[in-house]
């Protein structure tokens, strides 16, 4: 009886972490709109900052069919990058931008996407992701 009461207390707390986890990484919350998000600014360039694992912005938003720059900056004392795919399954990748590290900045340019939802992350630490809305004018 021992046994099984220790590997059931052992099991709790592997549980504990891998929930914790999951919810770390779910896909995209509904509540964020693209109001909310990150945009391009006058010449296309979307600013996301990395610091203490996590990026400044919990949501990009920009323009339909229309190429634009993620530019990344690297505040954090842990190695990052911006990747963009399609779903939080990472099917389709639109984006790897390189790895950068403390103090470095680093401009990745998207080609034009069609309107949609799609999904941004650091592939060194998935945990910091978001939606990516692409919107059509108007």
């Amino acid at each position: 009886m021992i046994g099984r009461v220790g590997r059931g207390l052992a099991i709790a707390p592997a549980f504990v972490v891998a929930a914790t986890l999951a919810a770390c990484s779910a896909a995209p919350s509904a509540s964020l709109s693209p109001a909310d998000c990150a945009q391009a600014d006058a010449n296309g360039v979307v600013q996301l900052t990395a610091a203490n694992l996590a990026f400044d912005a919990s949501c990009i938003s920009v323009a339909a069919d229309t190429a634009f720059s993620i530019r990344l900056a690297n505040n954090d004392s842990e190695p990052h990058n911006v990747a963009i795919y399609d779903t939080p399954d990472k099917v389709n990748e639109y984006l790897r931008g390189d790895i950068i590290n403390r103090g470095e900045t680093w401009d990745s340019a998207v080609d034009p996407l069609l309107a949609g939802e799609y999904y941004f992350l650091c592939t060194v630490h998935p945990v910091m992701n978001g939606p990516l809305f692409v919107e059509s004018p108007g």
